[in-house]
């Protein structure tokens, strides 16, 4: 599946047949998005399927997958906890999100980019920390790196044709980037990164949901359930409360998740 999946991409890119390229990104990171099994993980374990979608889909998603309320990621993968309260800090301003300490997100942020291991994530840190910043030629290079590691850390084929999460990165840019430091911005010179679909992309407006294949007729249900706006991530401490208080980390609430996801209207 996946080889035929990375045939088409591969036909697809030849054809410059952005829409399609679209289509099937948009696809899969809807599909990551969905109600996740339970799992010990907060909202960080969703970071990269939505840098994946801002790639791809209506940027507003982003907005319900990390909702202004929601606080800052202490539970997960460190190299996401990072990204995840990195993305936290450029959406939102002191103004709006009074509980976030941007000056210690950075100060952390920053102290872990030293070392080898998890060299690309580390990258897509980078790139964040350039954004905030407001650092064109640091995000630059930033992204070529990010293009040129992601074939060591793309787990599935069809993810090392294009660098969607350097396409993600470039549309969080455009919307947060001032105008003079976009201008500078240099995009990757790669060969799984497209400037002419970032450009295609960048230029559409109301965009839907996209899906590659097409559901046949006795599948439309699972069609319907992608094309709802994404879930909104719910949070919970289920430990806060008990006899001993031992754990105040943040995790996934699935069940509400669940409960909110099946009351959208189809």
């Amino acid at each position: 599946m996946h080889a035929l999946a990375e045939a088409k991409l591969v036909k697809a890119t030849r054809d410059k047949d952005y829409a399609s390229i679209r289509n099937f990104y948009c696809h899969a990171a809807r599909s990551r998005l969905l109600p996740p099994l339970p799992s010990g993980y907060d909202h960080s374990s969703r970071f990269l399927p939505m840098l994946g979608l801002l790639g791809c889909d209506d940027f507003a998603q982003v907005f319900r997958v990390y909702p202004r309320q929601i606080p800052l990621s202490n539970n997960g993968y460190t190299p996401l906890v990072h990204c995840t309260n990195l993305l936290l800090c450029i959406l939102y301003g002191k103004e709006e999100a009074a509980h976030i300490d941007r000056e210690k997100v950075v100060a952390k942020a920053q102290k872990h980019l030293e070392g080898k291991k998890d060299a690309w994530l580390k990258t897509l840190a980078a790139c964040l920390l350039c954004i905030l910043g407001q650092d064109a030629p640091g995000l630059s290079a930033a992204l070529t790196r990010v293009c040129s590691l992601n074939s060591r850390a793309a787990a599935e084929p069809y993810n090392r044709v294009h660098c969607i999460a350097a396409y993600g990165m470039v549309a969080l840019a455009r919307k947060f980037l001032s105008a003079g430091a976009w201008e500078k911005l240099e995009l990757p010179v790669a060969k799984n990164f497209s400037p002419d679909y970032m450009a295609w992309f960048l230029d559409q407006s109301d965009l839907q949901p996209g899906f590659c294949p097409e559901y046949p007729a006795k599948a439309a249900i699972a069609r319907s359930l992608l094309a709802l706006p994404v879930p909104v991530t719910r949070l919970h401490q289920p430990y806060c409360n008990s006899a001993y208080n031992f754990d105040r980390h943040w995790y996934l609430d699935v069940e509400l998740m669940e409960d909110e996801f099946s009351k959208e209207p189809v």
